[in-house]
């Protein structure tokens, strides 16, 4: 072969290299448009604004059933806390193992147990005592740490369009698209960095140890046609997630009605939906925790934090049963029936408009994912078939 047939066959290689990069960096359009696109159209969503029908007073109610369930269940906190001080044990144990070069010794190992004195409730009984109390407690302080909805501005209710921050969008648009063009840009780079480490060549010539120059111009045609496909699976995704945010302030409109008109229930019913039990329910647990610790005293306690402890359930119990009694004479107050219906209402509009706000932001992150498994689809064959092309 001549020298001026080798140079243009060089220079045909240099041409096609060009072309093939020219293409590559053509295949980047569609992820940069959307990309901006993106930045340029924040994610909308409906929420219910409250701020108009929020109590301007703090009602008592709850947080005053709140406080007087504190003491008892501290009162029976305590016990638990003194029968493990007193009765958990631990003793060591001999036993036949096998080191690490599998030859038999004697190991010692520590086992911990309860050991109870005859005539006292068992440590599962206390505890079931104090998880009852410690549930109820936290329970009736979730309740009153709610700014909850006045009954009398529930009108004041509306459904309002929000969007997710700047910052948010950006980082997330600028994460998924920069890295899904930076892969394509990159592609064969990192492979015959990878497949050549070690080798005292330039990247460009590592390059052209694993690809023709016709492959690497079908490779960029084949990145157009990803791009491409991702693009239009991006709208599809994005024209669905637009869809379901329109729907999202009907079924918002609609949540609001539906959740206050579920307000309108007997106290006694939010009651024992809310806590699972009835007031006089409640009442037969303080008496029954009462009744073993005084029949634990009668008995006789010797350890010193246990019988004081038990003494406090007695005095701490028996008062907190007749507050009990004296509140829920005649069942449920009607005060504090629509004072926790309303409270659920918040929580359940506050969750509601939560619930619309994640799916926005996991809208973005899933049009992102949408794109890169229809690239891959298209890519990964196609792919395979251009290295079968040489």
């Amino acid at each position: 072969m001549n020298k001026s047939a080798i140079g243009r066959r060089h220079e045909d290689a240099a041409f096609d290299g060009m072309f093939a990069r020219i293409v590559e960096l053509a295949s980047t359009v569609p992820l940069a448009a959307l990309a901006w696109y993106n930045l340029q159209r924040r994610r909308t969503y409906h929420e219910v604004d409250m701020s108009g029908a929020l109590q301007v007073e703090e009602d008592h109610v709850l947080s005053d059933l709140a406080a007087a369930e504190s003491p008892w269940a501290g009162s029976l906190n305590t016990v638990s806390r003194q029968y493990r001080a007193a009765y958990h044990k631990s003793r060591v144990e001999t036993y036949m193992g096998t080191d690490s070069k599998g030859h038999m010794k004697i190991k010692t190992r520590t086992v911990y147990y309860w050991d109870e004195p005859a005539g006292l409730p068992s440590h599962t009984t206390i505890e079931h005592h104090r998880s009852r109390a410690a549930t109820l407690e936290e329970r009736c302080k979730h309740l009153a740490s709610i700014k909850s909805i006045d009954p009398a501005l529930a009108n004041n209710l509306v459904v309002k369009q929000n969007q997710n921050s700047t910052t948010f969008d950006g980082v997330t648009t600028v994460g998924v698209y920069g890295l899904l063009i930076a892969g394509l840009l990159g592609y064969e780079e990192a492979h015959a960095a990878i497949a050549h480490e070690g080798e005292r060549t330039t990247i460009k010539e590592r390059v052209m140890q694993d690809n023709t120059p016709a492959q690497l111009t079908r490779r960029s045609f084949l990145k157009i046609g990803a791009t491409l496909a991702g693009a239009m699976v991006a709208y599809g995704v994005r024209s669905h997630n637009d869809e379901v945010c329109d729907e999202g302030k009907k079924t918002l409109k609609a949540g609001i009605d539906n959740t206050i008109a579920k307000t309108d229930v007997p106290p006694g019913v939010v009651f024992s939906q809310y806590f699972g039990k009835s007031p006089a329910d409640i009442i037969v647990d303080v008496d029954t925790a009462v009744q073993d610790a005084e029949s634990a005293l009668t008995r006789g306690v010797a350890h010193q934090g246990v019988r004081d402890a038990f003494t406090n359930v007695v005095t701490v119990g028996k008062a907190h049963a007749a507050q009990l009694r004296t509140t829920f004479a005649d069942g449920v107050p009607n005060d504090m029936g629509q004072a926790m219906a309303y409270a659920l209402a918040t929580e359940s509009l506050e969750q509601q408009s939560g619930d619309a706000g994640s799916r926005a932001k996991t809208g973005l992150l899933l049009e992102g994912l949408a794109v890169t498994g229809v690239m891959a689809a298209v890519l990964v064959p196609g792919e395979i078939v251009n290295k079968k092309m040489e």
